[in-house]
């Protein structure tokens, strides 16, 4: 995890504190490719999602390393899983289910794969409401 990621992550698990429950994951040789959060929204009726953080200064340079590819490929039919991304202070929240178009990125293709963005500020405000419907049990996702 870059500088940029961790400043991501810090403002993230702040703005949402009290609206879910984290956890930080640390990728190793026993876990190859596993994302950096996983959660459980504050309320009832709501399964664990999982999250990959990626933060750049531009869409091109997003990357998703082959472990991560691999992880996502193997476990988001059976998880809610996504990720958020920050291009320069614009979050956008990416289905686990659309991986594949997280090879080469543009900001066309960054809008056109996510199921919301919004600004950084407004992160817990935009983003919750996102996470439940990802994670709600008998969800239509």
């Amino acid at each position: 995890m870059n500088k940029r990621e961790l400043e991501f992550r810090r403002d993230l698990l702040d703005q949402m504190s009290g609206l879910w429950y984290p956890t930080i994951h640390v990728e190793n040789h026993l876990s190859p490719g596993v994302p950096d959060l996983s959660f459980v929204l504050n309320a009832k009726g709501f399964e664990t999602g999982w999250v990959e953080l990626k933060a750049v200064l531009k869409p091109s340079d997003v990357f998703v390393e082959a472990s991560q590819f691999r992880w996502f490929q193997k476990h988001h039919a059976f998880i809610p899983t996504c990720f958020l991304i920050e291009v320069n202070k614009m979050v956008f929240v990416v289905p686990g289910a659309r991986y594949d178009q997280l090879l080469s990125v543009t900001k066309d293709k960054l809008e056109s794969n996510s199921i919301g963005w919004f600004s950084r500020e407004g992160l817990a405000y935009k983003l919750r409401p996102i996470l439940a419907t990802m994670t709600r049990v008998n969800r239509s996702l």
